[in-house]
């Protein structure tokens, strides 16, 4: 006579084999996962700060360019390391409150005589209470705040015109170029300057710095911003003006992100994860 099944002496194990693999291997690529994300963390943030650069979405960022030259049938690249700016490409750099201007100060030795764009701030701005990539307009950036921001060799003055109804127009190699300037216009004024965009009245918005190659400075940031390619004439400047700028040979508009704090800096697990080093990670 058999006993009954639960009265046998075999007693089958509480882990069940796949179950104890699927949790390792579950375990394997979470960690691998975490890796990855701790090598490559500075470069997936999104950059949606309401700060001024290329990848804010905010009135006074300048992602609206970005996307408008590709759209346009160009190329855009957001710069990440010093190594990027090493182009025969315009370096577009945008500049506020937090820059350091030794920082600057290298990022255009290190362009020589190469175009480099320097947008300055106008505006000094507060999160919006509902969205948190948008902005509310507090004021006007103080001229001491944006000088502390520029190497002192630059020998700049800020200023500002009335621009009610008036325009930009285009001199020397911009001639031609004419859109509405905003309502009030930044304006810079110093020795050495070449005038290339005139406010209502004639003072530099954009101009060529003498004695540093092919660096200029556009003071109003509403000619190239969100804000300001909501316009349509002004949108169409942006395009023809950053391409005159560029140099002959160019294939892209570069947006430079180091200065922002979106520097991508090298480390060992990178290293790990990259060519040539990559096949010998995954064979580990």
């Amino acid at each position: 006579m058999s006993l009954p099944r639960y009265m046998t002496s075999e007693a089958r194990s509480p882990f069940d084999p796949r179950l104890i693999f699927g949790v390792v291997a579950a375990a394997v690529l979470a960690f691998l996962a975490f890796v990855v994300l701790a090598a490559y963390a500075g470069d997936f943030r999104s950059g949606r700060d309401g700060r001024a650069h290329a990848l804010s979405v905010s009135a006074v960022g300048f992602k609206g360019l970005v996307d408008l030259i590709g759209y346009s049938g160009g190329d855009a690249y957001l710069a990440r390391s010093p190594e990027e700016l090493e182009t025969e490409d315009l370096v577009v750099t945008t500049v506020d409150g937090r820059t350091d201007a030794e920082a600057l100060a290298e990022l255009l030795e290190l362009r020589g005589a190469r175009a480099t764009l320097v947008v300055l701030p106008k505006w000094t701005t507060q999160p919006h209470p509902l969205r948190r990539s948008w902005v509310t307009r507090t004021g006007h950036a103080s001229p001491a705040m944006v000088q502390a921001s520029l190497p002192e060799d630059f020998g700049i003055e800020l200023g500002q015109a009335e621009g009610r109804g008036g325009r930009i127009e285009g001199r020397d190699f911009l001639e031609g170029l004419s859109f509405p300037a905003p309502e009030v216009t930044r304006t810079i004024a110093g020795d050495g300057l070449q005038t290339l965009l005139a406010a209502p009245g004639g003072d530099a918005v954009l101009a060529r710095v003498g004695g540093k190659g092919n660096v200029y400075i556009l003071a109003d940031p509403d000619l190239l911003n969100n804000h300001g390619l909501k316009q349509r004439e002004t949108a169409s400047a942006a395009l023809r003006l950053v391409r005159e700028l560029n140099s002959t040979e160019a294939e892209a508009v570069v947006f430079d992100l180091t200065l922002c704090g979106f520097e991508s800096r090298p480390s060992v697990l990178k290293l790990a994860l990259q060519p040539p080093f990559l096949a010998l990670t995954a064979a580990l």
